[in-house]
């Protein structure tokens, strides 16, 4: 037991024992953002979720996001409700997002995406997240019709949402 000890102790100081803390990230509050522009001017829909993952490294398990549509907030109710009715909330109560296989190169981590949307799954692999002070941050360029959605139109077509959108993933870290 001694000789086992003393091994151990030696691992540590030189360096050759690595702590698991490499192996998993601790999740805080997570944002998921829906960010577009109109014929005049920009719109950003917000979910936050304030729960406790575990974010596990080098591995294919991921973690699991059920948001409802309904809990999108879009700074008014005029471009909420819009939100809501183009994906088809009614219909599709649910987004479902899964991130998984991440792993760390350098700076970055590189991860896979699985979004669910009004019906429609995308996969995404190889996608980047940037480790920025207290967390995680990823941007993803998506279209409307991806999901076989139609960017909404107001008055007449006087006011058009354009058809790109991005999916900004803002998971603080612990």
């Amino acid at each position: 037991m001694r000789v086992f000890g003393f091994v151990f102790v030696l691992m540590l100081i030189s360096g050759s024992f690595r702590p698991f803390a490499e192996d998993y990230i601790l999740l805080g509050p997570k944002t998921f953002s829906v960010k577009g522009s109109t014929s005049i001017g920009k719109y950003d829909c917000d979910y936050k979720l304030d729960t406790k993952d575990t974010l596990y490294l080098n591995q294919k398990i991921g973690i699991n996001y059920k948001i409802p549509v309904k809990k999108f907030g879009c700074g008014n109710f005029l471009l909420t409700g819009d939100f809501r009715k183009t994906l088809k909330e009614k219909q599709y109560p649910w987004v479902f997002i899964t991130v998984s296989d991440v792993r760390k190169e350098g700076q970055l981590y590189r991860y896979n995406l699985r979004l669910d949307l009004a019906g429609k799954v995308k996969h995404m692999k190889n996608l980047k997240l940037r480790s920025e002070k207290g967390g995680l941050k990823g941007e993803i360029e998506l279209k409307f019709s991806d999901f076989d959605l139609e960017a909404p139109n107001k008055l007449g077509g006087a006011i058009k949402v354009k058809e790109e959108i991005s999916l900004l993933i803002d998971l603080k870290t612990l």
